[in-house]
């Protein structure tokens, strides 16, 4: 429900890499927040036509990658008619954002979290994004989605990775809602 926040975003953290087939977040989630927002600065991958997934990291600071993920989301596509997705009970998170490898390559994703300080609720995410998917043409891809990690547990950071390939250089940002 982004619509819903108000209020100010407090910057907390940023995590960057370079050359990395995933990028791991930690101590991003202080306990004095219950809402975040984390953002995609700069993202340029190595292969084409990737997917960019997301991963929880819990309190003794190990990936969590087992099958507890639902998500759902829907990409509108500028040479195309939508497609709507979803799975459940699976390892990760997907379709965060759509990309390229090509030079000129654009995109942008922002996700909210909710609940990750608390262990006794599931952490739910929306996210929408925006990106640029074709070297030759002007070929807009965009996705709004929402998931949720079905176990109530502390979760202190998030893990990003692709569907394929490797990230030549990423830097993301979180805030916390106040």
């Amino acid at each position: 429900m982004d619509w819903l926040i108000m209020g100010s975003l407090k910057f907390l953290k940023s995590a960057s890499g370079s050359s990395v087939s995933t990028l791991s977040f930690t101590g991003c989630f202080p306990t004095n927040f219950n809402t975040f927002v984390m953002t995609l600065e700069d993202l340029d991958i190595s292969a084409g036509n990737a997917e960019m997934q997301m991963r929880f990291i819990d309190s003794s600071q190990a990936v969590i990658s087992d099958t507890e993920y639902d998500y759902a989301y829907r990409n509108v596509k500028s040479f195309g008619t939508y497609t709507g997705i979803k799975d459940t009970g699976v390892a990760q998170i997907q379709g965060l954002i759509w990309l390229d490898d090509f030079v000129y390559s654009a995109g942008a994703l922002t996700v909210w979290i909710y609940n990750p300080t608390d262990s006794s609720e599931y952490t739910y995410i929306t996210y929408a994004s925006s990106s640029d998917v074709d070297s030759t043409s002007s070929t807009g891809y965009g996705t709004k989605g929402t998931a949720v990690h079905k176990s109530e547990e502390l979760i202190t950071g998030v893990n990003l990775l692709l569907s394929s390939g490797t990230m030549d250089k990423i830097k993301v940002n979180m805030y916390g809602v106040v």
